[in-house]
């Protein structure tokens, strides 16, 4: 369900977009792989579909509770049912039920893929509708579905099953957007299979039908003979399903396995038995389960023959419990209720995060409905914490967003999504540069900043730059004020920016400093009253680079280099102050030596590139005043794995 909610706010136009539902579509092929002359499917899906048949439109289904039956004619070869599912995000599960039936034989949805198949994609592309798709990247095989088969009208066949495909590997149908599970999905998929000798062999590629590839046995003597797969990383398993290569009962008969135990690995040396299997009379498919267990390596050991026939494998598959690893959700795009110019403020969801998960959102924004259009913007940063700014360049009609969720202890699960917007805003486009765009780092820099706007009546009342550091010598060619912060300059205006007295270009200059390798000027704009910026657009020279530097401790000196530590109040504390560049989130760390170099007290902290003063109150380590005299400092700083950097001075104690 989608929610506009209207708030309180300075501005009438304020108002903030929840979404709590997550709309998606997913389309369905079956390919029919029988012969026949009248077909039928009886079919229902969360929450509704359409259903075509060769490219022709059969009809559609808006009730998930009711099966609706669809007839039509088959061809000699080339059968194709489409589905087009569009699930609201309601609560009511994913995914559909389907029974194909042709000349009176029915084949219901679920894993056995030997005469239907039954794929998803989320990007059909063309002709998907009445071509075979098994071979298209964007296609994929489905897995079990989520829905509440006693609530379904009007299933013939006790063996149908739901299936689903789940998009980014999220799952939306139980009302909030989790991680989807690996029930029904098939682990072995795809990856490599081999036989003792090391030769690669075809029982992991989904296809079961009777021309498919397969293994076949040398000879019928098969005891002890093993079949590998390798899962490519560490899976939780719980179940191992065997597929007899034929078409006819008595192929399955000849074919068939007699007999074989599950061995699992994780470092293909070690094994443990895991389930064993005597005496197979189910000669089509056989299914072993067991407790779950993690393991990298399956291993399908033969350990009983009939020493007449040589066994065929079309397929082995492996299943495990749990979720996926990790997933992502795209929203559609969204208008927030109107398709005028907005300014997003903060951004905020609700989410259960359980130990060792984690929840994060990107957005991106635009000015037509199509994403491919060029107004619209790249995908922001990600958003780790609810309540931050839009981040991206403003104002802009259209905005999307994309969830990431990582798994934990168990999957994440997301509630809703908001967005605050205000239809007020200042400018309706800006767009800023600055130059130099190079410059030597630790030195003070002149600076232009220039921004040419295109303000409203309400008008710029604030305009805030990020700085790389205090920025001072404030010149602008428009009356106002300014102040300055360590990392941003503020300028305010007597009366507010609008179109009446606005320059063609606002200019700025000041001086800062480059501690770092990069800066990006990037600047905010502000009505009168409010507090929610609006991000200016960035032009093609609005990040500045520094030069080469080879040191990382730049403008080493003390304040009160002869200091006197007895409580009067004057010159109690000795100041070091220094300047990093080029590091961040680094172990700084601190040692005061006497004139032999005895170490007397140290200690260290974490810092960035940027200015930085530290103390001493001339004591020891045990708290003791040390005795007058000539000292020594040294400032290590850490500037990669078992490299630092160091840089000394002396300090003198007087009393």
């Amino acid at each position: 369900m989608l929610e506009l909610i209207l708030i309180a706010a300075l501005s009438g136009h304020a108002a903030t977009y929840r979404d709590s539902a997550w709309t998606r579509t997913v389309y369905y092929q079956c390919a029919i792989n029988v012969k026949g002359s009248k077909g039928k499917i009886r079919i229902a899906a969360v929450d509704s579909c359409e259903v075509y048949f060769n490219g022709e439109l059969l009809g559609s289904n808006p009730d998930w509770r009711e099966v609706r039956e669809f007839s039509f004619d088959m061809k000699r070869k080339g059968n194709f049912v489409g589905v087009k599912v569009v699930n609201l995000g309601r609560g009511n599960g994913s995914g559909l039920v389907a029974e194909v039936e042709v000349d009176g034989e029915i084949y219901p949805s679920g894993l056995d893929r030997r005469y239907v198949v039954w794929r998803w994609s989320s990007s059909p592309g063309e002709d998907w509708l009445k071509k075979d798709v098994s071979k298209d990247p964007n296609w994929h095989p489905v897995q079990l579905g989520d829905m509440r088969l006693a609530d379904v009208r009007g299933l013939v066949d006790p063996r149908t099953r739901p299936v689903a495909g789940y998009p980014g590997g999220t799952d939306q149908g139980g009302g909030t957007l989790v991680l989807k599970r690996l029930d029904g999905e098939n682990l072995a998929l795809g990856q490599r299979a081999y036989d003792d000798h090391g030769s690669d062999i075809p029982i992991t590629d989904g296809v079961v039908r009777l021309k498919s590839k397969s293994w076949q046995a040398p000879d019928p003597n098969v005891l002890n003979e093993s079949l590998y797969i390798d899962l490519i990383e560490r899976r939780k398993i719980d179940k191992v399903r065997v597929i007899t290569y034929g078409k006819e009962p008595q192929d399955f008969r000849t074919n068939s396995l007699r007999g074989y135990s599950v061995l699992i690995s994780e470092d293909n040396s070690s094994w443990t038995e895991v389930a064993v299997l005597h005496g197979i009379e189910d000669y089509e498919e056989t299914e072993v389960s067991f407790a779950p267990i993690y393991a990298r390596y399956v291993r399908l050991l033969i350990n009983e023959s009939d020493n007449i026939n040589s066994p065929v494998v079309a397929e082995v598959e492996v299943y495990g419990p749990g979720y996926a690893p990790e997933g992502t959700f795209t929203s559609q795009v969204l208008d927030l209720g109107t398709d005028l110019p907005k300014n997003f403020g903060r951004v905020r969801w609700k989410a259960e995060v359980p130990e060792g998960a984690s929840v994060s959102l990107q957005f991106r924004a635009g000015d037509e409905p199509d994403t491919s259009d060029a107004s619209w913007t790249g995908w922001s940063e990600e958003y780790f914490r609810p309540g931050e700014f839009f981040q991206l360049p403003e104002p802009k009609r259209y905005i999307q967003y994309r969830v990431h969720l990582k798994l934990g202890r168990t999957t994440p699960s997301l509630r809703w999504v908001e967005v605050d917007y205000d239809r007020d805003i200042p400018a309706t486009s800006a767009l800023a540069e600055v130059s130099p765009n190079r410059v030597v780092m630790g030195e003070p820099t002149w600076f232009d900043y220039k921004m040419r706007l295109v303000p409203t009546d309400l008008g710029i009342k604030r305009i805030a730059i990020s700085t790389p550091s205090m920025a001072d010598s404030v010149e602008m060619n428009i009356h106002g004020r300014w102040r300055s912060k360590p990392d941003s300059l503020i300028l305010e205006f007597d009366e507010p920016i609008t179109q009446a007295n606005c320059p063609d270009t606002l200019k700025v200059r000041f001086k800062a400093t480059l501690y770092g390798a990069t800066h990006e000027f990037r600047s905010f704009l502000f009505s009168e009253g409010s507090e929610n910026p609006l991000n200016v657009a960035q032009g093609r020279s609005w990040k500045v680079v520094v030069t080469d530097v080879m040191r990382r401790i730049l403008e080493l000196k003390t304040k009160h280099a002869a200091f006197s530590p007895n409580d009067d109040n004057q010159n109690d504390v000795a100041h070091i102050e220094f300047v990093l560049a080029k590091v961040e989130d680094v172990k700084v760390e601190t040692e005061i030596l006497d004139i032999n170099g005895a170490s007397l007290k140290s200690w260290s902290t974490r810092l960035s590139a940027g200015e930085h003063f530290l103390e001493w109150d001339g004591r020891d380590r045990k708290g003791k005043l040390v005795p007058p005299g000539l000292y020594i400092y040294r400032i290590e700083v850490e500037v990669g794995e078992g490299d630092s950097e160091v840089a000394s001075g002396t300090l003198a104690v007087v009393y």
